[in-house]
């Protein structure tokens, strides 16, 4: 899969929502990897904001 850029500041939702908008009404929690959370793989809700270089697993609910 090919990198996906945003800008600084963007949640997981606005991720979801920049892939479909169906991904983003049914986001139930994302896992994410990288600089902007305390332990790899850890669960986020749709307001966590990422980071450069973050790599986030998004699951419908």
């Amino acid at each position: 899969m090919e990198p996906l850029i945003v800008k600084r500041g963007t949640t997981v939702v606005e991720v979801a929502r920049k892939l479909h908008n169906e991904l983003a009404e049914g986001f139930g929690y994302a896992r994410v990897w990288g600089k902007s959370v305390k332990f790899p793989g850890q669960k986020v809700g749709a307001d966590h904001v990422l980071e450069d270089g973050d790599i986030v697993e998004i699951h419908s609910a």
